[in-house]
């Protein structure tokens, strides 16, 4: 459940390509092989080609026909964003996943160190690999600013459209009880408060992102509205309760960090059931297929913690420790990691079974 999804279609391609070649190597005629190798290359040019139409021309939104059909919308929202007309989907919600993307998942955005509120005014936010560049301004986000977002991204992963840009795009009304919920809490006046709070962080946060050759010049997580218009619970006048009501809604720009390969169906465990740097970890590794080494001095500032190295190197020992236990879904649970003074290397069990 927690992989990147690519279009089967163009998998198949380069699948049936690369078997085509392999094969011609093993042929004797010289005739023969030249062919078949051409009908690779073609393969290989319709899969580019199939790829370069998806990706069409507004980032990584996929963009339809404006009589599209709801099922060509549904099929194509189970790879990808889509835009039909004006209205602009996220991909399909998944049973028991979250989606999040990739650039904000290996990223410090959502910091590991829960020193979340600090106030950024255009920090660079430190993300895996070279051509990705995220900018933030606003308060410092943390782990459990993630578990919110990805429960509000939640709802418009059945059929509302994302917010127009400078539009007046439909509000999503919930309560706090099932925003709680949401996010696999029992509702309590803490949580009501960390919840509220939260929203309030990510109403503030701005992003500028480049990634893919690229870029989104503003991006706002999500705004938000409260029913008894005070600004904070430390200034309201009267008790929180689980019925009281918040209004949030997302803009279409969030459509293109869902582009094609570039978003991940968490597990919700993963999700939400882990707490500072092994939350992060959780979260970071579910967007990988396969093992590779990373620098301790890289993934310190990959996910953001404020620590020296010799105290993160014990900190990532007992958070990969904890993600071996049995309680771990398979899709992420840690089955071996190799630990130095340099470096790390993690191996998923579902990497290992493949």
């Amino acid at each position: 459940m927690a992989r990147v999804h690519e279009v089967d279609g163009v998998k198949s391609c380069r699948e049936e390509a690369a078997a085509i070649r392999e094969g011609a190597l093993l042929c004797p005629d010289d005739a023969i092989r030249v062919r078949a190798n051409k009908g690779a290359d073609r393969l290989e040019s319709l899969a580019a080609s199939e790829e370069r139409k998806r990706k069409a021309n507004e980032g990584g939104v996929l963009v339809l026909a404006e009589d599209a059909t709801n099922q060509t919308v549904s099929r194509e929202r189970s790879r990808q964003a889509v835009r039909r007309g004006r209205d602009v989907y996220l991909p399909l919600r998944r049973e028991g996943a979250v989606l999040l993307p990739n650039i904000l998942l290996r990223s410090a955005l959502f910091s590991a160190n829960n020193n979340a509120g600090e106030e950024l005014v255009n920090e660079p936010i430190a993300s895996l690999g070279q051509k990705n560049e995220l900018t933030f301004t606003g308060p410092r986000l943390g782990c459990y600013d993630r578990r919110v977002l990805a429960a509000c991204l939640q709802y418009y992963g059945a059929g509302v459209p994302l917010c127009p840009e400078g539009g007046e795009g439909q509000w999503i009304k919930v309560t706090f009880w099932e925003l709680a919920r949401s996010i696999r809490c029992s509702y309590g006046t803490t949580v009501h408060i960390a919840i509220r709070n939260s929203l309030k962080r990510l109403h503030k946060a701005q992003l500028r992102a480049r990634f893919d050759g690229w870029g989104i010049p503003q991006l706002r997580l999500l705004e938000v509205a409260f029913d008894d218009g005070e600004d904070g619970l430390e200034n309201s006048t009267r008790s929180p309760k689980g019925s009281d009501v918040v209004a949030f809604r997302i803009g279409a720009s969030m459509a293109k960090l869902f582009g094609l390969n570039v978003w991940t169906a968490v597990n919700l465990s993963v999700a939400h059931d882990y707490s500072g740097l092994a939350s992060w970890l959780a979260n970071f590794y579910s967007t990988h297929a396969k093992p590779y080494t990373l620098t301790l001095s890289y993934l310190y500032e990959l996910c953001g913690v404020v620590c020296s190295l010799p105290e993160f190197k014990r900190r990532l020992k007992n958070a990969l420790t904890r993600l071996q236990k049995d309680d771990v879904p398979d899709g992420c649970r840690v089955g071996c990691f190799e630990l130095d003074n340099e470096s790390l290397t993690v191996t998923l069990v579902r990497w290992g079974s493949k």
